[in-house]
């Protein structure tokens, strides 16, 4: 038996060993279910807010069957996030939101400065003070 069946008998036998040791993750691996389902699913089953929001982090083809459902959702929480400031809403999570799901009396203008990258005062005004807790931080060595 020279190396190459060495080798190939030796990953199979990882390879079973793997799938033996990952009996309650087996289902994760394996799945008749398809992107777009599996995106509409995280959303619809989303246990909390943070979770949800990763909807909008995914290709918006995956979520346009339900996207009347995310838009009330985002609509419906916005002022809330903005007041209570969790962490998972940042300005990347602010520029994934599409504009016709930010609620009216926010200014689209300064909305649309922050998407461009722009300064991040911009984008603490829109976020209501959130900004400040984005500032860069110096890391400095320790002797």
């Amino acid at each position: 038996m020279g190396v190459g069946g060495f080798m190939s008998g030796a990953w199979a036998f990882t390879f079973w060993l793997f799938l033996l040791l990952m009996k309650k993750y087996r289902r994760t691996f394996f799945s008749t279910m398809s992107g777009t389902q599996f995106t509409m699913d995280y959303f619809l089953r989303g246990i909390d807010d943070k979770q949800k929001s990763q909807v909008l982090g995914s290709n918006h083809h995956h979520w346009r069957p339900i996207r009347g459902e995310v838009k009330a959702w985002v609509l419906g929480n916005w002022w809330r996030w903005v007041e209570d400031k969790p962490l998972w809403f940042s300005e990347a999570f602010v520029s994934s939101v599409p504009d016709d799901f930010v609620p009216d009396d926010v200014d689209k203008a300064k909305l649309a400065d922050a998407r461009r990258g722009g300064r991040r005062q911009i984008a603490a005004n829109v976020l209501g003070g959130l900004g400040g807790r984005l500032q860069s931080v110096r890391v400095e060595p320790v002797n």
